[in-house]
C-alpha cells in the first residue's frame, strides 16, 4: 500500500470515529432532553433532605394518610417512584435503621419508597 492509499484509510478511519461521538453525542442529548428536567427535580427534592430511609408500602400509605403527600417526581421515573418528604417526628415514628446517602446514588434510585427527612419544616412546601 502506498503512502497516500495509507494516509486515504487513515482519514477515513478518523472520519468514522468522528461520526461515531457525535452519533454518541446526540443520544445523550435526546436523553437529557426527553427526561423533561425530572432529574433537576430529583436533585431539587433531594437538596431539601438531609436523611433518606427506604420505607415499606404500608409506612408511605400511612404517611399519606397523615397528611404528607408523594412528590410528583417519583411518578416521572421508571419503575415508578413514592416520594414522601416529611418532618424528622414523622420520620421517626414510621422509619428506623440506618438511612441512605442523600445522593443521587444506584442504592437511594433502586428504593421504591423513599421516606425524605426535611432538614426544615418550611422544606415541606414546593
Amino acid at each position: 500500500m502506498s503512502d497516500h492509499e495509507a494516509a486515504i484509510q487513515a482519514l477515513h478511519e478518523r472520519a468514522r470515529a468522528f461520526r461515531s461521538r457525535i452519533q454518541v453525542r446526540a443520544w445523550e442529548q435526546r436523553q437529557i432532553e426527553g427526561s423533561k428536567g425530572t432529574w433537576y427535580r430529583v436533585r431539587r427534592l433531594l437538596a431539601r433532605a438531609e436523611r433518606a430511609y427506604a420505607a415499606s408500602d404500608e409506612a408511605i400509605e400511612e404517611l399519606v394518610a397523615a397528611g404528607a403527600r408523594c412528590d410528583p417526581v417519583g411518578e416521572e421515573l421508571e419503575p415508578r417512584k413514592r416520594y414522601v418528604l416529611v418532618t424528622a417526628a414523622q420520620a421517626s415514628r414510621l422509619v428506623s435503621g440506618p438511612g441512605l446517602v442523600v445522593r443521587l446514588s444506584a442504592e437511594l434510585l433502586a428504593a421504591k419508597n423513599l421516606v425524605l427527612v426535611a432538614f426544615e419544616p418550611s422544606a415541606l412546601t414546593p
